[in-house]
């Protein structure tokens, strides 16, 4: 067994004062979402979980971008996709492999073709992917931050309200992707918008150009 697994074992086994209240914690917030594992708030949860599933959702997001935004939105579309997709791969085969903690033992059926991931649970890749393409889709769009951030954390809650990540995974990954998200946007900016100035144009000669009536 690894030197990581190994504390990780026995974490679990003797967890310091920290990780007691969070653990408590979360298992305070699973209590509560468990019994409320029904209704539209519950459908919506299923919902954006499963458009989050491999990116999709910010994959479409992206492309409006893309198409609304004719300066930046290839540009702005293309950063994301890609620092999401490098922090994916990170996540999922070193953090993960790393703490290797257990999801919640939920046994909750999953709707909308969620799929239940076969990796560990911290921390909540979907809400490292939700924070980081929140902040770079929304770069240079001023009016896209706060629905694109309130979106970032309906799909973080997701996790939660679908069993599939304890409450503490979800904050730990909404943290790390806001950060990478804020450190791909200082070292990769978007291009200046060209600026359109308006010319003001020199009136033609000619028949229509104004007469000089001053006295010579």
């Amino acid at each position: 067994m690894s030197d990581a697994a190994l504390a990780s074992a026995r974490d679990r086994r003797h967890p310091t004062p920290l990780l007691q209240r969070i653990h408590g914690l979360d298992g305070a917030v699973e209590a509560w979402a468990a019994g409320r594992r029904s209704g539209p708030i519950d459908a919506t949860a299923h919902l954006l979980s499963s458009a989050a599933d491999r990116s999709k959702l910010w994959a479409a997001i992206a492309l409006v971008r893309a198409l609304t935004d004719r300066e930046t939105g290839r540009q702005a579309g293309a950063r994301a996709l890609v620092t999401v997709a490098i922090q994916t791969a990170l996540v999922e085969g070193l953090v993960k492999r790393a703490t290797r903690r257990d999801r919640p033992g939920s046994d909750v059926p999953l709707k909308f073709h969620a799929r239940r991931p076969p990796s560990t649970s911290f921390p909540s890749g979907h809400a490292a992917s939700a924070a980081a393409a929140a902040v770079l889709l929304a770069d240079g769009r001023p009016r896209w931050r706060a629905p694109l951030g309130l979106l970032a954390l309906g799909v973080a809650w997701s996790r939660v309200q679908t069993g599939l990540h304890h409450l503490s995974d979800v904050l730990a990954g909404l943290a790390l992707g806001a950060a990478v998200g804020l450190l791909v946007r200082r070292l990769l900016p978007l291009p200046a918008p060209t600026a359109r100035a308006a010319v003001p144009q020199a009136p033609a000669a000619g028949a229509g150009a104004p007469k000089d009536l001053r006295v010579h």
